[in-house]
């Protein structure tokens, strides 16, 4: 039998030939996962900030007070000082949390047949102190096209032949080049487990 020859092509539509109402909920709910991990690693880099700019302020308040005193009371340039550490705090803060919804709202998805899987082993570190594995995963859409560099973690290495064939469905977000397949109905537990990792730049998919 002549084997067919795929042309890879870019993930910038939806490919959901015979994908059900299911698998569009699983989707949606697992693009809400994703903003919620994205949301609270935001903020922790923000309370990190906040801690060090607090720490820092007195020591820059100490600093400059001898220069502004003869302008400004003691008591009143410390009080502005807060003032504008706060009002800075609370910019950034809402700015940082809009940009993030906005990151992970716009993805496509797409259904298809995997047709080519490669698998990565991932030394034990503190989060996965077994160690872990990144399959990447090749899925046809089309009887001509398919899709590249889809990942998937898992804590163990999968058979090729067991899921060569398999249909498969993947989400894409391109505002961070992170493409990441979805299969069994396991995907809400597993992301939490991984969801470190395909926040590390090593790990996002880079476009076709």
């Amino acid at each position: 039998m002549e084997k067919t020859e795929y042309k890879a092509v870019r993930f910038a539509q939806d490919f959901y030939n015979d994908i059900t109402a299911d698998e569009i909920n699983d989707i949606y709910a697992f693009q809400k996962k994703v903003k919620k991990v994205a949301l609270l690693d935001m903020m922790f880099d923000i309370i990190q900030f906040i801690v060090v700019a607090a720490i820092a302020l007195p020591i820059i308040i100490i600093s400059v007070k001898q220069s502004t005193a003869f302008i400004l009371s003691e008591s009143f340039f410390e009080m502005l000082c807060y003032i504008i550490l706060y009002l800075a705090g609370a910019i950034a803060s809402i700015a940082a949390v809009v940009k993030t919804i906005r990151k992970w709202k716009h993805f496509y998805f797409a259904k298809g047949t995997i047709i080519d899987l490669e698998s990565e082993f991932y030394e034990a570190d503190k989060t996965h102190p077994d160690g872990y594995w990144r399959h990447t995963i090749t899925l046809a859409v089309s009887e001509t096209e398919c899709l590249k560099n889809i990942f998937y973690f898992d804590d163990k290495k999968w058979k090729k032949d067991n899921y060569i064939g398999e249909s498969a469905v993947a989400v894409y977000f391109p505002d961070v080049h992170l493409m990441y397949a979805m299969m069994n109905g396991e995907d809400a537990e597993n992301f939490d487990k991984f969801s470190d990792e395909m926040f590390k730049k090593k790990n996002k998919a880079v476009k076709n």
